[in-house]
């Protein structure tokens, strides 16, 4: 195991990857005080490491198995998520905007579907997409959002041949079931 990757396990939480990150991206008096004392000197091996700088922007982190992005992402930490797109962080895959998508985060979403739009269909393992995600947690109006401002295919289906729609039927949501079948309706006809 070389230097990075031996410093990269010592971090042993989401929490503590996302601070490094941070400080990796951003030094700053007020974030770096409010770190606990503990993660300090690894931080500051790390600091001076470009080679853990450049795992920060998009590669998955060993035995953590998301990138900083997409565990603030799932955590709808707002502005880490806008610090590490701002430096650079590279939306490689689709499971941060999935990550936003499954836990409702709105404001995440936004903002990657803002630098990658082409992703709003994109699909998980599963062949889900974002749509199928906030539809399986009753997320009613981040799913009109979807399909309103970022056009997310209502007919798009997963592994299983199951679409956004029959997932709302799986739910038992009927009231978004009209609703999908209404307005799916009037945007085939104008």
């Amino acid at each position: 195991m070389n230097a990075p990757q031996l410093l990269l396990t010592r971090l042993s939480s989401s929490l503590s990857l996302l601070l490094f990150s941070l400080l990796l991206l951003s030094p700053d008096a007020t974030i770096a005080a409010k770190i606990p004392t503990s993660i300090h000197p690894i931080l500051a091996r790390a600091e001076r490491c470009l080679e853990c700088r450049s795992l920060i922007f998009g590669y998955s982190l060993f035995g953590f198995g998301y990138t900083p992005l997409e565990a603030a992402s799932r955590d709808n930490l707002i502005e880490v998520v806008q610090i590490l797109l701002e430096k650079g962080a590279q939306i490689e895959s689709s499971r941060a905007l999935h990550y936003a998508a499954y836990y409702g985060h709105k404001e995440v979403l936004d903002m990657l579907l803002t630098k990658r739009p082409e992703l709003v269909n994109s699909v998980d393992k599963n062949g889900r997409t974002p749509l199928h995600w906030t539809i399986s947690n009753g997320h009613t109006d981040l799913t009109f959002h979807l399909v309103d401002k970022w056009k997310a295919n209502l007919h798009a289906e997963d592994n299983d041949n199951y679409t956004p729609i029959h997932f709302a039927r799986i739910k038992a949501l009927w009231k978004l079931v009209n609703e999908l079948e209404e307005h799916d309706i009037y945007h085939r006809s104008t």
